[in-house]
């Protein structure tokens, strides 16, 4: 198609150009067998060779874009193409045909860069203003660019000084000692066993506590008093009159009385039962406050008898009137008379009756898991105010002894004996520390584990309210200065008779025997006792005191070998600008930290500054080319 158009296209130019004909007459006006011969030999250029018509008017012309590209690519490489390559003779007749020379593309020229700037400065002419600004510009852009080649370069001076630094100089940390407490006590779980029974009340109604919680009851005797409310309350309020009138006349009494001893006494109680209320660590207990509304009822009701006992012009008549109004009280209320003797106890929790001595002996470890969660969730019910027929009251404890029952490891159980006395101490309670007896143990082959059953008889009136216990068996507690393991070392200490020590100067030292001479020694003492002083062995000071050498005595011909050594441990301190070497004993330990013992054992200081890494470190080694750092 592109062909076809070019033909037409040439075809037009010839025919509608008004200089075509005029310049060129041969070809007359259009003929259409010249055009059929044009367009057969259009690609041939050899055509016309054989009969010497060939028209070179076509050479010249570049009007045709293929025979252009039809030339440069099958230009022959030799003067006659009929020539044969190999033989390189002619097989037709020479022919006057002479191959126009080959068309070259015209080379690109490229200019330079300065021909460039000169060019685009010639095209974009900028006014001395602009010229200014872009110098500005740049002298901005090559500060900028400076200033970030000098931070890059600093940083990279400062990183590779550290690095330098690091590889040069140790690099050691140190610590502030503090006091500190570490408890290392095996805490336990176990249950409370009591013989306990529960009683119900007979009525419905106010209760008036009669007993205080662990007071002992007889038989028979009043526990407390439930009545109705409705009924007694104005009785109480007539009481309560009658009560405050009483205290007001015998208060401002005059004479002396008989039972004077009596009510100092009862004033006494009263003021110390609120003095250690207030001092309590369980104030804030319910429970407690409880206990003490109940023991100062009592103790009100021991002062009101007194001052109704003691016969006097103040009293007639208040005798008579209270008598009276506590018989109405007693026809409107219900007493309730303990069954058995024991310990009267208000605290409840439901397991009084589940947990006795046949459900101890059968205790299983799978029953005891059960127990843990079961009395976790629950808790003690605290004494009511109001009582309901027919539901628990009270609770009598008819024995005073008490069990713990608990499982530990067997490898662990097999440490204690059966009928020997342990401590326990106790967290959160009264009574920090009980002795109790190894009742019994019983080993567990299924689960390895071993029940362990311990009693006591004492203090059980301060567990009353407890079902659930947290204690440890003995006491593996310690507190003091507390040190980081890693900066405990141990270094041999060499032991010199303190008779054989002299002073010159200010410095103490030994002869020591050397080259048939006695050379005063200098030494650095670390601790001393009543028969020796100790110091640290050298071993690449072999000029030093070392073992086995040999010192004299200041006085007398009496040398002495040097063979007492002593292992001890000890950190450094951070004294001043130097590492000095400070011996410890510790007294307790975990797997981090350290308790030092607060005897003369301990040279350290509370506020010391100690190595935590004294690996690599000497006794009064330089520190000021080590790179120190604060934990």
């Amino acid at each position: 198609m592109k062909k076809n158009k070019t033909s037409q296209s040439n075809k037009n130019t010839k025919k509608h150009s008004p200089n075509l004909n005029s310049n060129n007459p041969s070809r007359g006006t259009y003929n259409l067998d010249e055009y059929r011969n044009k367009k057969r030999n259009y690609y041939n250029p050899y055509a016309d060779m054989g009969t010497g018509n060939v028209d070179r008017s076509r050479e010249k012309t570049n009007s045709n874009p293929y025979r252009n590209q039809y030339n440069k690519s099958n230009t022959p490489r030799y003067g006659s193409p009929y020539e044969d390559n190999y033989t390189r003779s002619s097989y037709i007749s020479q022919s006057s045909y002479t191959p126009p020379p080959p068309i070259y593309d015209q080379q690109e020229v490229h200019p330079t860069p300065e021909q460039r700037k000169a060019e685009i400065r010639s095209k974009n002419k900028m006014t001395r203003k602009q010229l200014q600004a872009q110098a500005k510009r740049r002298k901005r852009r090559m500060m900028q660019k400076m200033t970030v080649g000098v931070i890059i370069t600093m940083f990279i001076t400062y990183a590779g000084l550290k690095v330098i630094d690091l590889f040069r100089y140790p690099s050691i940390s140190y610590q502030t000692v503090q006091m500190g407490v570490m408890d290392n006590s095996n805490q336990l779980k176990g249950i409370i066993f009591r013989d306990e029974q529960v009683f119900n009340s007979t009525r419905s109604g106010d209760i008036h506590y009669i007993l205080s919680e662990g007071e002992k009851v007889s038989k028979q005797g009043s526990v407390c008093l439930v009545a109705q409310s409705t009924e007694i309350q104005s009785l109480k309020d007539q009481l309560y009159t009658l009560d405050d009138s009483l205290y007001n006349k015998q208060e401002k009494r005059s004479d002396l009385s008989y039972y004077q001893a009596d009510l100092y006494q009862i004033n006494e109680v009263l003021k110390k039962e609120m003095d250690n209320f207030i001092d309590s660590k369980y104030w804030e207990n319910p429970k407690s406050v409880y206990e003490l509304r109940q023991s100062l009822d009592k103790t009100i009701e021991d002062r009101t008898s007194l001052y109704i006992q003691d016969e006097s012009k103040t009293t007639e008549g208040f005798q008579s009137n209270r008598e009276a109004i506590i018989n109405s009280l007693k026809n409107n209320q219900s007493s309730q008379k303990a069954a058995t003797s024991g310990i009267v106890s208000y605290a409840l929790d439901g397991y009084e009756t589940k947990l006795n001595d046949e459900t101890m002996k059968t205790l299983q470890y799978d029953q005891y898991k059960e127990l843990l969660a079961e009395t976790k969730k629950s808790e003690m019910r605290l004494p009511s105010v109001v009582a309901e027929a027919n539901e628990p009251l009270y609770k009598i404890i008819t024995s005073d002894r008490w069990e713990i029952v608990t499982y530990i490891e067997t490898e662990q159980a097999n440490t204690y004996d059966v009928g020997t006395y342990y401590n326990l101490y106790f967290e959160d309670t009264k009574q920090d520390k009980i002795r109790f007896k190894l009742e019994s143990k019983q080993e567990e082959v299924e689960t390895g584990l071993t029940k362990l059953v311990f009693s006591s008889s004492d203090y059980l009136s301060d567990f009353l309210a407890y079902r659930l216990v947290e204690f440890s068996i003995g006491q593996n507690k310690a507190e003091g200065l507390k040190i980081p393991l890693k900066a405990i070392v141990e270094k041999n200490m060499l032991g010199i008779p303190n008779e054989y020590i002299v002073e010159q100067g200010r410095e103490k030292g030994v002869f020591k025997k050397q080259n048939q001479m006695n050379v005063f020694m200098p030494l650095n003492i670390q601790y001393s006792d009543d028969d020796f002083s100790y110091i640290m062995q050298q071993i690449d000071q072999l000029d030093g005191i070392g073992l086995n050498s040999v010192i004299e005595h200041p006085t007398e011909e009496k040398p002495y070998t040097i063979s007492d050594m002593q292992t001890v441990q000890g950190v450094y301190v951070v004294n001043g600008q130097f590492a000095q070497f400070k011996r410890i004993e510790v007294a307790m330990t975990n797997k981090e930290y350290a308790i030092l013992t607060q005897d003369r054992g301990t040279k350290l200081k509370e506020f010391d500054q100690i190595i935590s890494n004294p690996k690599n470190i000497k006794e009064d080694q330089l520190l000021k080319y080590m790179n120190v750092q604060n934990e």
